[in-house]
Formats: C-alpha cells, sequence, structure tokens
C-alpha cells in the first residue's frame, strides 16, 4: 500500500485552531490520506494534498503565501465518492473526517471527527464497488502445523475462517476468495507465491496473538461456543478471524454489527483450481487489463440479481465434488429447463429485486437510507 508521508507543518504558534485540529486528527491517521471536511468541501492538507493532486489531477493551491504556505487541495462532498474510488483502487488508505456538530451550536471550532477509514477490502459504498463481487478483506497468520487465513465482507456479512498446511496452498485459496486485501502480521515475509493484484496490510503481531484471539472471537459472537460454529478446531484461523475483527474496529467500528456468524472454509469439499490455472483461463479476469468483460464467468452470468452474481462465481471457484450434491444441482437446473415458462415467469420477478445481502447489510450497519428501506421492503415482498 503506498506511503502517505507526515505533514511538514509550521511552528505551533502558527497555526490556527482549524489547523491545530487537522494535524491531530491527521497524527492519529498517520497512513491515511485525511479529508477534512470544511463546509461543502473536503480538504487535504500538506503531503496529502500533493499526493491527491497527483493522483486525482486536481489543482494544487495553497492558504497562505511564502514560508508559511500550506499546499492544499479539494473535492466536493456530493462528488466525493468518485474521487476517493480511485485513491483506494490506487492502494491509498482514505479517513473520511465529518462535522459531528451543528456549527451554529459550536463554541469556538466546530468539533469533527474520523468516522471511517476507507480500505482495498473495507469500502462499503456500494456506488464503489462491484454489485456481482464480494468485497473481502482477509488475514492470514503461519502457525505450528497450518496456515490460518479468514475472510470477511461487511457489506453482506459473510464471514468464514480456514487452514491450509502450505502457503503454496493458501495462495490457490486466496486466489479462489479474490480479496481486495490481506492482512498479515508485521514483519512476516510474504512468499513469491501470492495472488497478483492483492493488497497486503501489516499488522501488529498481538492482533494475532493466539491466548486473546479465541476470546475475542467468543465474546464478538455473544459468548457463543465456537464448536456450534464449526471452527472449535481452527486454531490458527480463528488468530487470522481474530485479527480481522480488530481491523474492522479500528477502521469502521459500525461494520461490526453486520458481521454477527462465522462458518466454515470447507475446502476440502470443492475441486483445488490453483491461482495459476484461474489466471491463465481467465476465469474471472482478463489477463490483459485485470477486467471482468471477456472471462469465462462473464461469458456464463445471466443472473438477474447481485445475489445471484456472486453465488455463481462461487460456484465457479469452488466446484463440487461430492456425486451427491452434483446431482442435486444438476437435477435443479433441469427442471428449470423442463419448465421453460416458471423459469421465464421467476426471472421477470427477480427483476425486482434489488440487492438484499447488502441492504441488509446497510440496515445493520446503521447506514440504510429511506431509499433502501424502500427497496428492501419491496425485494423482499417479490420473495
Amino acid at each position: 500500500m503506498p506511503a502517505v508521508p507526515a505533514p511538514k507543518a509550521p511552528g505551533a504558534a502558527k497555526l490556527t485552531p482549524m489547523m491545530r485540529q487537522y494535524l491531530e486528527l491527521k497524527q492519529a491517521h498517520p497512513d491515511c490520506i485525511l479529508l477534512f471536511r470544511l463546509g461543502d468541501f473536503y480538504e487535504m492538507f500538506f503531503e496529502d494534498a500533493e499526493v491527491a493532486s497527483r493522483e486525482l489531477e486536481i489543482t494544487l493551491t495553497s492558504r497562505e503565501k511564502g514560508e508559511n504556505a500550506v499546499p492544499m487541495c479539494g473535492v466536493p462532498w456530493h462528488s466525493a465518492k468518485g474521487y476517493i474510488a480511485r485513491l483506494v483502487e490506487r492502494g491509498y488508505k482514505v479517513a473520511i473526517c465529518e462535522q459531528v456538530e451543528d456549527p451554529r451550536e459550536a463554541k469556538g471550532i466546530v468539533r469533527r471527527e474520523v468516522v471511517q477509514v476507507i480500505t482495498p477490502g473495507l469500502v462499503t459504498d456500494t456506488e464503489m464497488i462491484e454489485a456481482k463481487e464480494a468485497q473481502y478483506l482477509a488475514a492470514v497468520v503461519p502457525g505450528r502445523r497450518a496456515v490460518g487465513f479468514a475472510y470477511a465482507d461487511v457489506t453482506t456479512g459473510a464471514f468464514r475462517i480456514g487452514e491450509v498446511r502450505t502457503w503454496e496452498e493458501l495462495a490457490d485459496e486466496l486466489g479462489r476468495i479474490g480479496p481486495r486485501e490481506v492482512l498479515v502480521p508485521d514483519g512476516e515475509e510474504v512468499p513469491a507465491a501470492w495472488p497478483r493484484g492483492v493488497e497486503v496490510t501489516p499488522r501488529p503481531a498481538e492482533e494475532f496473538d493466539r491466548r486473546r484471539a479465541r476470546k475475542a472471537l467468543r465474546e464478538h459472537l455473544a459468548g457463543a461456543d465456537l464448536a456450534g460454529y464449526g471452527v472449535d478446531d481452527l486454531g490458527e484461523g480463528i488468530r487470522a478471524a481474530a485479527a480481522v475483527l480488530a481491523y474492522v474496529a479500528a477502521n469502521y467500528p459500525s461494520a461490526l454489527a453486520n458481521l454477527r456468524d462465522v462458518g466454515r472454509h470447507a475446502s476440502g469439499a470443492h475441486l483445488v483450481l490453483d491461482e495459476t490455472t484461474l489466471r491463465n483461463l481467465e476465469v474471472f479476469t482478463t489477463i490483459s487489463g485485470g477486467r471482468r468483460e471477456g472471462t469465462l464467468v462473464h461469458l456464463l452470468d445471466r443472473t438477474r440479481t447481485p445475489m445471484g452474481g456472486r453465488c455463481l462465481r462461487e460456484w465457479v471457484a469452488f466446484p463440487l465434488r461430492d456425486v451427491e450434491a452434483i446431482r442435486r444441482r444438476q437435477e435443479a437446473v433441469g427442471e428449470l429447463v423442463r419448465r421453460g415458462d416458471t423459469r421465464q415467469r421467476i426471472r421477470e420477478a427477480l427483476k425486482q429485486v434489488y440487492d438484499v445481502g447488502r441492504l441488509a447489510g446497510k440496515v445493520a450497519m446503521g447506514t440504510a437510507n429511506a431509499r433502501d428501506l424502500v427497496a428492501l421492503r419491496s425485494s423482499l415482498e417479490t420473495l
């Protein structure tokens, strides 16, 4: 992930109250580009402004002249999503700082807080992500007898834990899962056999601590017995899961409310497709340009809803091995092929169904607006 240089601020005596507030927030998020809300704009200062001006191709200005000049640039708050998406696509972390009190009621400078940190694995705005693809944040940690991993999509609530024997097997699993960002213990060397284009984020080793991990996961699940989720024996995977939870808590705490269930990643139940095969056969992304259009899954995809598109991708990534499970799936498909009138009615009805998984996620995170609630009600009535 690209580094963001620390700001070179003028002397404390020359700082305005607003600039002192900015620097305090920036000090708390030194690895992020800080979008600082001022009225109808998000402003960036010092090195953040220089980086954003270069990456976003926007004008770099200055608050003052001479030796006290402070580089700055800004984007309108109502169109900020596109700019944020471009920064995240380039691997930057973006901290969103909002005014958290009414300026008319403020005594002195308006109070501001960082309300969300957006990273490649924690993009939650549905306008900034591909509807038919999962938005996974993963964590990996090597152990004594296995390599543990966990991955979660905070937009849908999917959360799974698994283990493999080697780093090479892990690379294959990650190639099929397709995470946007992977957390690793600080100082851990990432092997050469690693999926391309995945952002790697080092995290403090204590977030993977074996003794704390099981307790942290149980507390998050309201004290539930992990055996009931089928993950109790995955010691290294539990360490990775705890790191995922710690990262979400540090950057977007309200998203934890949407991770209230956890499941086991059962890699042995599926045919193994290694990362090299998926890449060379252009199953999910093209070799040239890394696009979805022109891939096998794009050719196969005739789904009506985002949930169907994500389900299809998972089915392609994890082909069944169990004969009975394959037969049941074939029988279901065969039934719809034979009953064309029923299939057509279902397809027509699904046109009225929105992304229920992500709409429900917005409700859990407290970010749903009136339009989202209407869409969710309409979808549930149709289903």
